[in-house]
C-alpha cells in the first residue's frame, strides 16, 4: 500500500508551529489512511520526506524517528524548492506491506495453465484439445 502527497493540513488549514508539527501531522494522516486499509506502523517498509528548508531536516528526522524508530523502514529525505502551498514545509509518503495480504496473494491458485485459460476464453468457453 502506498500513501503519497500527505501534508500537515487539518480541517483545511496548514498545521502551525513549523516543520516538526507539520511532519507529525502528515505522518499521522498517512498512517490513519493506512490503518483504514488494514495496515499499521509495523507494516511500514519505506518512507519519503520532502522538506523545503535544510534547517528543518533535523527536526523532521527526529519526528520520523519518534514514529518509526522501532520499525526502521527504508527512509529518504529530499530537500525541495517548494510545495504547492508556500506555508507547507513538509510532505511525506509511506509504503507498507501487510504480510497477511501478501500471504493471501500467495494462496491464489496458480495450477491452471495460462494457455488453457486463453484457449477457453478465445473459444467461448469450449475446452481446447
Amino acid at each position: 500500500m502506498c500513501v503519497a502527497g500527505t501534508t500537515g493540513v487539518r480541517d483545511g488549514a496548514v498545521v502551525s508551529g513549523g516543520a516538526g508539527p507539520q511532519a507529525r501531522a502528515a505522518f499521522e494522516i498517512a498512517l490513519g489512511a493506512l490503518a483504514r486499509a488494514g495496515a499499521s506502523v509495523e507494516d511500514v517498509i519505506r518512507t519519503r520526506m520532502y522538506v523545503v528548508h535544510a534547517t528543518d531536516c533535523d527536526v523532521v528526522g527526529l519526528v520520523h524517528h519518534e514514529i518509526f524508530g522501532e520499525v526502521r523502514p527504508a527512509a529518504t529525505m529530499v530537500l525541495v524548492a517548494g510545495l504547492i502551498d508556500p506555508e507547507l514545509l513538509v510532505e511525506v509518503e509511506i509504503d507498507a506491506a501487510v504480510i497477511a495480504m501478501v500471504d493471501a496473494m500467495v494462496d491464489v491458485p496458480v495450477d491452471v495453465p495460462v494457455d488453457a485459460t486463453l484457449d477457453a476464453t478465445i473459444d467461448g468457453g469450449a475446452e481446447s484439445s
